[in-house]
């Protein structure tokens, strides 16, 4: 699945596209490899849907990109209990 990612590590601000991308990271393409244990921040911006900005770290360098793993949604505070869940009503 390929979507539009801003990718930011240190200085750099990088426009790229997604190259598989799952609920735990995303592989970006990319020409020159990220150093592997980097910080980032990641803009994901689906075509038809709210755009996710996530906390990574570089978990891997191909020759063809670098993966990233999902280490936080920003913006989340881990003292905040995680929003309930709206279950359906039942139909009898």
């Amino acid at each position: 699945m390929a979507w539009p990612v801003v990718v930011e590590v240190g200085e750099k601000r990088l426009n790229l596209q997604t190259m598989n991308l799952s609920p735990i990271g995303t592989k970006v393409g990319l020409e020159e490899p990220l150093e592997v244990g980097a910080s980032a921040k990641l803009h994901i911006r689906p075509p038809n849907g709210r755009s996710l900005d996530v906390e990574a770290i570089v978990w891997r360098a191909d020759r063809d990109g670098s993966a990233f793993f999902f280490i936080g949604v920003e913006g989340d505070d881990p003292g905040t209990p995680p929003a309930p869940q709206i279950q359906p009503a039942s139909r009898s």
